[in-house]
């Protein structure tokens, strides 16, 4: 059972002519030739390969269970273990990847992520800091389709960080929000040296005018992709080691960007985190945290954009050609990351049965922000508003330039699934998405392709498609099992105003179209793909993330009153509850046979 629920590791053993030629420290010489040749006399017997269960008591050999090595059952065998990897003894949390991939992420599109994201996001800042087990260190594992990340990774990045200038979106990394866990981690004493030789070596990208670096990326960015699109439009029909060129110069894109972006999201919570603190120093808690979202909430992000855009398109009188111009600038996005999920442009009705037309639209209260007298208070307000702005805009508008990338990249791979379908080496082009980036480029040079293990990886694929998030998603891990949580109704303030309404629980995007106008929209975390629907909700509440999430981010612009950190508010709440969203104090009420809420006074 240990063995099964990932607390122990396995030992393997190999045995050659019934002469063991590696194994481990349980097993004598004599043992592991009897299980071999107890093993070998099964197989006689049924006439087939068995996978057996025995075990050793003393000096006998005892057969508990024997049953076919099917093909179909070492496939399928094969396939679970690429979904749900062994957890070891390390704890793990989604709080990385939770806000960006709601539903099981497909091999390709897994594959395309994950050395991109631990090499920058997590391996890459290790080593900037000095810590040497960076290349060691296991990073990432899927659990039922679902992206984790190794605790002890925020416990080390995030420990140079005091209390108060710890970002807020960091503390949903830890299981209950504890994030003094960070503490048990000790920096290396090389720390200091190692952070500025590193800081020399690409100090603009680095330093706050990183933002500068973004916008000479964007005209690269424009020129690099329109090449890549000339590049496949001009390849023969079945050049399919010139498709997988494109393929490397796409992922080539895509580091080059978050090179960039990673920094870019540091240099959004630390200015955020100085502007809170700036304004602590003369307004209370509460009021300073409302202040702050108020300086934020009049940025136009493209994915608030988006919105707009889908909603005038819609109430058009030339609609059809409306639609057609807005899906030329928007339809490269997805709900997800995973180049799995088809696009807007491929499937338009995922958007437009989501998007009500116009006059539906619910505005919360803007806070009065502070006229500061004082003009060296005035000029540091600005100074901190020329910080922040930019880089919590740029939260938005990096996501839109990456789709453009993993847009181009999924219908690459659709083609190349084309060219391998009419070669008879699959049967159907689609299944290039349950193969890994290394099978589809060896397909690509004429190497064999697993279809079986794709298929099976498909079937497995869609099991975990079917099962209930709120079992197979938990919020963290220790090892393989669910870490439980205090469940909290009080959470962290992330757009100002106070709603009441019926909730609605959506957990993935195939939900999103039961969203009703006036309703409260309780999620886990949102993907800017999510925002489609903001014109209808009055109020949103979500587990995880910070004041500069996606969802707090286009929730202030919609001016709709939001709270984040609240756990288990998903599992707890029941669609069509009343509840209130009090979005000055951080707290969300169930209000059942309740009088009306209102807020405390110290608002």
């Amino acid at each position: 059972e240990a063995l099964v629920g990932g607390q122990a590791q396995p030992e393997r053993y190999r045995v050659k002519g019934m002469t063991p030629e590696s194994g481990g420290e349980i097993l004598s010489s004599g043992e592991v030739q009897a299980v071999a040749g107890m093993a070998l006399a099964l197989e006689r017997i049924f006439g087939c390969p068995q996978d057996v269960e025995w075990c050793c008591k003393g000096e006998k050999l005892f057969l508990l269970q024997a049953r076919p090595l099917t093909v179909e059952a070492t496939l399928r065998q094969r396939a679970w273990r690429y979904f749900t990897e062994p957890g070891g003894e390390e704890t793990w949390t989604s709080g990385f990847f939770n806000e960006r991939f709601s539903e099981p992420l497909s091999p390709l599109g897994w594959s395309i992520i994950r050395p991109l994201v631990e090499e920058l996001a997590f391996r890459d800042p290790l080593r900037y800091m000095g810590f040497r087990n960076a290349e060691k260190l296991r990073v990432t594992r899927l659990y039922f389709g679902r992206p984790y990340v190794n605790l002890a990774i925020f416990q080390a990045i995030y420990r140079p960080f005091p209390d108060w200038l710890l970002p807020e979106g960091a503390r949903g990394y830890f299981p209950n929000r504890d994030a003094s866990i960070r503490k048990e981690v000790s920096l290396p004493l090389s720390f200091p040296l190692s952070l500025l030789c590193h800081f020399f070596q690409d100090p603009l990208n680095w330093s706050p005018l990183n933002c500068i670096l973004w916008k000479r990326y964007t005209s690269f960015h424009r020129r690099e992709l329109a090449s890549l699109h000339s590049g496949l439009h001009s390849l023969a029909p079945e050049d399919l080691p010139g498709m997988w060129d494109l393929m490397e110069r796409a992922q080539a894109l895509n580091r080059r960007l978050l090179s960039i972006h990673r920094w870019s999201l540091t240099w959004a919570d630390i200015s955020y985190g100085l502007l809170k603190l700036f304004l602590r120093l003369w307004l209370k808690p509460g009021e300073a945290s409302k202040v702050a979202s108020g300086l934020l909430a009049d940025l136009s992000t493209k994915t608030a954009e988006m919105g707009r855009a889908l909603r005038e398109a819609l109430d058009s009188p030339s609609r059809e050609e409306a639609l057609k111009q807005f899906l030329q600038i928007h339809g490269h996005r997805s709900f997800s990351l995973d180049i799995y999920r088809p696009t807007f442009a491929e499937r338009p009705e995922q958007i437009l049965k989501l998007a009500p037309s116009s006059g539906s639209e619910f505005r919360g209260e803007r806070p009065r922000l502070p006229a500061f007298r004082d003009p060296v208070r005035r000029l540091l307000l600005g100074f901190l508003l020329a910080l922040a702005r930019p880089y919590a805009l740029l939260r938005e508008e990096q996501r839109f330039h990456w789709q453009e990338i993993l847009a181009f990249m999924r219908r690459l791979a659709l083609r190349m699934g084309e060219v391998l379908e009419k070669q008879g080496k699959i049967r159907e082009s689609s299944l290039v998405f349950f193969l890994t980036w290394d099978e589809l480029k060896e397909a690509c040079f004429g190497g064999q392709v697993p279809e079986a293990l794709a298929e099976a990886r498909r079937r497995v694929f869609e099991e975990l498609e079917r099962m209930d998030p709120a079992l197979s998603y938990p919020l963290f891990l220790k090892g393989d099992k669910p870490l439980e949580e205090r469940v909290s109704w009080e959470g962290v303030a992330v757009s100002p105003g106070i709603a009441s309404g019926p909730a609605r629980i959506v957990l993935t995007p195939s939900e999103l179209e039961k969203v009703e106008t006036g309703e409260i929209l309780v999620v886990r975390a949102i993907d800017p793909g999510w925002t489609v629907v903001f014109n209808r909700i009055k109020g949103l509440v979500m587990e995880v993330g910070g004041q500069l999430s996606h969802g707090a981010v286009v929730a202030r612009e919609y001016g709709i009153p939001a709270v984040t950190g609240i756990r288990g508010a998903t599992s707890a709440i029941r669609t069509g509850q009343m509840i209130t969203v009090d979005g000055y104090s951080g707290k969300v009420i169930l209000r059942e046979n309740q009088a009306p809420y209102t807020p405390s006074a110290s608002i």
